[in-house]
């Protein structure tokens, strides 16, 4: 059953108690099973109880005068209203073969069905209710008992109790019962009903067999105080009922047969009858009984006197074969103890047990602390050994009888004792012991009898004169002090193996040594016990570890098999005892309990634990130890006493559950869902979620009543591999955030061991987003192929318009731009026309002239202020009242304020007079006109004048006009500022050129006149050496040349700078003439970019000339080899000239050397280099650019002197 919306009993007031391990232990004690008494105090709503019952699943489900109560073992769930309106006592419960569960109350009747609680809905309730109980017969038909008698519905027409309607019981009544006039009585408290329809119904007085609607009375109380409180009928029809007073009456078609307290079998009333097996549980007021119908027997199953239950209303057995009963007291819950604890008063003297013995004879021994032993009986513990203490205070630890029936015993720290002869004999250290506390004897194949305690192993001798004697065989371990030696067995070579403190001891004989076991050393393991079955395999008994299984290998070396632990299902790592039972099955003590390790003969692995809660010796005890007896029977005790238990029947019981998922929490939703079922392999998912409940907290349980607290669940989420997780800290598990999908959640739990019940599988899947279906995905993505269809088309039609919009926008812009340009155009017009005047008057003459032309006005006159006179002048006029030679006809003169034009030169705001005719500002000039624009002339938010035009046609000036005035005055003002100041500035520069024209042209002039005579020295100087030397020809070449340098040199002396082309003409004849008298000795070029224009560049005439010689004279002139000589014009800039001349010569610092040096160097003294920079310097100043000189030494990638390079800069822009 699921619900898949909300809480399954949503609508009931439903409260959860937490019950584990909270039951109250009764004092009075019910031999063979443990009390434990439930109440309110545990949880129940009332202690007031009316029925309790088993559904199909083991829950149980209990009646209270408060509603009704779900218990699983752990917590009650509490269901005390229905929508709000109250349950009230609940009489009887039972469920349907459909899985339906019925409740029947003082309210009327409820159904729980499909995880729904529902009441069934009457018409003329009040007269129907209370319903007491009901039954389901055979064929499916429902039996009812209620206030106004049997009702019975047919299985077809159950279908209209699941209904929300309401429906009218009374047409549902049994006819034949309403009218028989057998009895008084209508209201039926008690109704059984069998497969055929056969019912046996109770009232408060009388009982009634009904079948085929007949009724026969069965009985009929005879005192006032009786009254009936069972009816059972079988499957055969044979009835019983039970009352108050007399006890069990029976009817097997013919005869009644009376069971009570006559019979003397203590029968003292019959509160409940409950079939178990073909056998009904009769529970009386002071006992349990077994009752057989079909042969007539009845049997004492528990006796309750000392539960002095008052008022017993009921009772269940549930599947694990414990009872229930039912009281206004509460709930007595009896479950078997399989543990027979030895605690009454008589045996008190055996609360504090360290070991347990059976003698040859069969007489069972516990050794207890200050050196008595007792023998143990069933109802009382005796001393032994005629009252007499093995020692005065040491405890009993071991006891052991000998082939001549000598009882020995080891002790605590007090040496060990022998019994013999009816004296007890000691012996200590002082003896020959290896120590005086000894945890057990050990008799070997060689039948030499061992004591095994602290710090070593003895043997012990006896000679044919029964002379007692000892040795010793002390451990000597490095690196501990005390050790401890608890028990041992014996291998296959006869090595003893020793279970011990340093861990396992194997022993030759001679010297106890530690082993490491499988790696495991002796140091890091703390063995309390060794034991050897029948199978050959060998058990050891750990600290931390738990259990190993073992075996000798071929070299008789202990090997260990496997290892067992709380990962296998035992409960704990810690065990001190072992003992096997007779079917070789390793039986375990610990702290916590008992354990068993089942080998079976499929190689599979069985564990069982048994705790208190079990009937075992209670918790926290201390030395636990286990013996088997003859019997079978194993015995365990301690330091809270001893107990008994057959193992095969122990291990007989099959303890497993299966898992039911109950509930799941929507986690960050204040919902859940109930289920009340196990889950199952099923196709479709058990829950459906939406992907916002994507957080989960699942809640399960399984049920063992006896003992819930020894379930331990195990859980895989969508896991196929055998790979289980153990829950921890409870019977839930949450998980979050999970994907959309679905999801297996498998469990599976063990009830005290190793044992699962079968695996409950739970599906859920959590459906992923709507955004995610296919049903949402298929017409999304419809109506986004809709939409995209949509949008194509509308981007088209938006494309189309936007084109159109741009179309038309760019036309705008167009229009726009051609506006602008218009307005640029006329505005850059007369900006170039105004920077070509040279005075205010003509500027002003040509903008009115402009204005004219340009725009279209028929007239426009321009004023300027007169500040003295504070009116305004026309300066300029274009249209009617103008001349040719730019004068104004009858200028007029306007004072400021009056007029349109007056205004405006007062405010400074420019207007436009759409309609001249209506503004009395207006001054008719020559002759009057429709409408003006006036534009007032600003310098520094001044008015200095003002354009004026006029127009004959109405509202003829626009914004376009304005904008272009404006800037036309703007401009007007600008320009008129700029004269004033140019016009000042130009006059101080006259002044200032003058002066320094004059002042270069002389210094210039001066340089000149010094350095032509030098020239002319130099080069007549020439002619006389060729003469000297004979050489007409040369000479005469030589001077032709020379005059023809002359000639341009004096053609050039007036002026300050010639062209490129004639200094390089002037350069190239000097060159010729150095060549010649030189015989040609130096190679030269001339060279010029190709940007260049010689013709139009100036440069200061013979500026190269001086420099050419010096490299010549020295730098060429001192060198062997080739000699070379470069002239290169380049442009640095637009108004820059680089002039570089290279040589190949000696260098600077050479040359200066051979000056120094040499007295056969030609005495040639240059003047010229310095002329050159005294003219470079006075043209530096005189037009402030650069007129400058680098020269510079050439040099190898070595740094070696190559050659001498003169850079010349000159200002070409004048």
């Amino acid at each position: 059953m699921y619900l898949v919306k909300s809480c399954c009993f949503k609508p009931a007031l439903v409260v959860a108690f937490a019950f584990i391990f909270t039951c109250a232990r009764v004092a009075a004690q019910v031999p063979g099973y443990i009390v434990q008494n439930i109440g309110s105090h545990q949880g129940l709503p009332s202690s007031e109880i009316f029925e309790i019952f088993q559904d199909k699943n083991g829950f149980i489900w209990i009646g209270t005068n408060a509603g009704f109560s779900r218990y699983d073992g752990y917590v009650f769930e509490n269901f005390q209203y229905l929508q709000n309106e109250r349950i009230g006592t609940v009489y009887s419960i039972r469920q349907s073969r459909d899985e339906s569960i019925w409740f029947c109350s003082e309210t009327g009747l409820f159904v729980l069905r499909n995880a729904q609680l529902k009441k069934i809905s009457w018409k003329n309730a009040a007269s129907l209710v209370p319903i007491y109980d009901i039954g389901e017969d055979g064929a499916g038909n429902i039996w009812l008992g209620c206030a106004k008698g049997l009702a019975k519905i047919e299985f077809e027409d159950r279908s209209i109790l699941y209904k929300n309607e309401s429906i009218d019981l009374t047409q549902y009544l049994d006819k034949s019962w309403q009218a028989s006039t057998a009895f008084t009585e209508k209201a039926i408290i008690k109704l059984s009903v069998n497969k055929k329809g056969e019912l046996l119904i109770g009232t408060i007085g009388t009982v009634h067999y009904y079948a085929q609607a007949t009724v026969k009375k069965l009985w009929q109380k005879q005192e006032n105080s009786d009254f009936v409180t069972s009816v059972f009928i079988d499957q055969s029809g044979y009835c019983t009922w039970g009352t108050a007073q007399i006890g069990i009456n029976t009817w097997n078609g013919s005869t009644i047969t009376s069971y009570n307290e006559k019979n003397d079998i203590g029968l003292y009333g019959a509160y409940e009858l409950f079939e178990t097996n073909d056998t009904l549980q009769i529970f009386s007021a002071v006992n349990i009984f077994s009752y057989q119908p079909s042969v007539n027997y009845i049997e004492r199953a528990a006796f309750i006197r000392d539960l002095d239950i008052k008022w017993p209303t009921c009772m269940l057995v549930d599947k694990e074969g414990n009872f229930w009963l039912g009281s206004h007291e509460g709930i007595y819950y009896l479950k078997k103890n399989n543990f027979t604890r030895y605690n009454s008063n008589r045996h008190k003297k055996i609360e504090e047990v360290y070991s347990i013995y059976q003698t040859s004879e069969g007489k069972l021994l516990a050794g207890t602390n200050r050196g008595f032993v007792y023998q143990v009986h069933a109802d009382t513990a005796l001393p032994y050994l005629q009252g007499k203490a093995v020692v005065p205070r040491a405890e009993v630890f071991t006891m052991y009888e000998d082939e001549r029936n000598w009882l020995w015993f080891g002790t605590g720290y007090q040496g060990i004792s022998v019994y013999r002869n009816g004296q007890i004999e000691n012996f200590r250290v002082e003896d020959g012991l290896a120590d005086n506390t000894n945890y057990s004897f050990y008799r070997d194949s060689k039948k030499q009898l061992w004591a095994i305690g602290d710090n070593g192993i003895t043997r012990i001798t006896i000679d044919s004169a029964e002379k007692i004697s000892f040795e010793k065989f002390n451990a000597t371990f490095p690196n501990a002090q005390d050790y401890k030696f608890f028990n041992a067995i014996e291998g296959p070579d006869h090595i003893l193996w020793i279970a011990g403190a340093p861990g396992i001891v194997r022993f030759d004989g001679k010297n106890p040594e530690p082993y490491p076991i499988d790696g495991v050393k002796p140091g890091d393991l703390f063995a309390h016990h060794i034991l050897k079955d029948r199978k050959g395999n060998v058990w050891i008994a750990t600290t931390d570890f738990g259990i190993f299984q073992c075996y000798f290998d071929k070299s008789h070396q202990l090997r260990i098999k496997k290892k067992f632990s709380i990962a296998d299902g035992l409960f704990t790592n810690t065990f001190l005892s072992m003992t096997l039972d007779a079917e070789d099955n390793l039986w375990m003590a610990s702290y916590s309990g008992v354990s068993c390790i089942q080998l079976l003969a499929n190689d599979s692995i069985r564990i069982r634990n048994f705790n208190k809660e079990d009937g075992f010796i209670d918790k926290n005890f201390y030395h636990p130890f286990l013996f088997t007896a003859k019997d079978g029977h194993i015995w365990a005790s301690g330091t809270l006493g001893i107990c008994s238990f057959d193992p095969l029947k122990l291990l007989s019981q099959q303890e497993s559950s299966s898992v039911f998922v109950t509930k799941v929490d929507l986690l960050d939703r204040d919902s859940s869902i109930s289920f009340y079922s196990s889950g199952s392999e099923n196709i479709e998912p058990d829950l459906l979620l939406v992907a916002a409940n994507n957080s989960v907290t699942i809640h399960f349980t399984a049920l063992h009543y006896s003992n819930p607290g020894a379930i331990r669940y195990y859980y895989q989420l969508n896991q196929q591999k055998d790979n289980w997780t153990e829950v921890s800290g409870g019977r839930s598990l949450s998980f979050r955030e999970l994907a959309p999908g679905t999801y297996t959640l498998r469990l599976k739990a063990s009830v005290s061991g190793n044992e699962f019940g079968p695996i409950t599988s739970f599906q859920f899947r959590i459906n992923p987003p709507f955004w995610q279906r296919w049903w949402f995905i298929l017409p999304c993505l419809a109506v986004l192929g809709f939409l995209y269809f949509r949008l194509l088309k509308l981007r088209e039609k938006n494309i189309r318009e936007r084109e159109a919009e741009k179309t038309e926008l760019q036309k705008l812009k167009a229009i726009s731009y051609q506006y602008q340009l218009e307005i640029e155009q006329v505005i850059n017009y007369f900006a170039t026309s105004m920077s070509e005047q040279r005075t205010v008057d003509d500027m002003l003459w040509d903008v009115s002239k402009n204005c004219i032309s340009k725009l279209g006005f028929e007239d426009c006159v321009i004023y300027l202020k007169d500040p003295v006179q504070d009116v305004l002048i026309q300066k300029a006029a274009w249209g009617p009242k103008t001349t040719d030679e730019n004068k104004i006809v009858n200028p007029i003169e306007i004072p400021l304020g009056k007029g349109i034009v007056g205004t405006v030169a007062k405010t400074g705001v420019a207007e436009i007079v759409s309609d001249t005719s209506i503004d009395g500002r207006y001054i008719v000039d020559d002759t009057s006109r429709l409408s003006e624009l006036t534009v007032p002339i600003l310098k520094n938010g001044n008015v200095i004048g003002v354009i004026d035009s006029e127009h004959s046609e109405k509202n003829f000036y626009t914004e376009r006009h304005l904008k272009i005035l404006t800037t036309i005055a703007s401009l007007i003002a600008d320009k008129m500022d700029k004269m004033k100041a140019e016009k000042e500035v130009r006059e101080r520069e006259i002044q200032l050129i003058t002066l320094n024209r004059d002042l270069a042209t002389s210094q210039l002039t001066a340089l000149r006149a010094q350095m032509n005579p030098h020239f002319i020295f130099n080069a007549l100087n020439s002619i006389q050496q060729y003469i000297l030397k004979g050489d007409v020809d040369q000479a005469n070449k030589y001077l032709s040349k020379f005059s023809r340098l002359q000639r341009e040199v004096l053609n050039h002396c007036d002026q300050n700078f010639i062209s490129l082309d004639k200094e390089i003409e002037m350069l190239n004849l000097y060159l010729e003439l150095e060549q010649l008298r030189f015989n040609e000795n130096f190679q030269y070029s001339i060279s010029l970019e190709k940007e260049i224009d010689s013709t139009e560049l100036k440069i200061p005439p013979m500026i190269l000339q001086p420099f050419v010689e010096n490299a010549i004279w020295h730098g060429l002139m001192p060198k062997k080899g080739s000699k070379e000589l470069s002239i290169e014009f380049l442009l640095s800039s637009e108004d820059l000239l680089q002039c570089v001349v290279r040589d190949n010569g000696i260098g600077r610092v050479e040359a200066a050397r051979l000056k120094e040096t040499s007295k056969s160097a030609p005495t040639h003294k240059s003047k010229g280099l310095n002329l050159v920079y005294e003219r470079l310097n006075i043209l530096e100043k005189q037009y402030q650019q650069p007129f400058e000189v680098v020269i510079s030494d050439l040099t190898n990638a070595a740094g070696e002197v190559q050659g001498t390079k003169v850079t010349l800069t000159l200002f070409v822009g004048v």
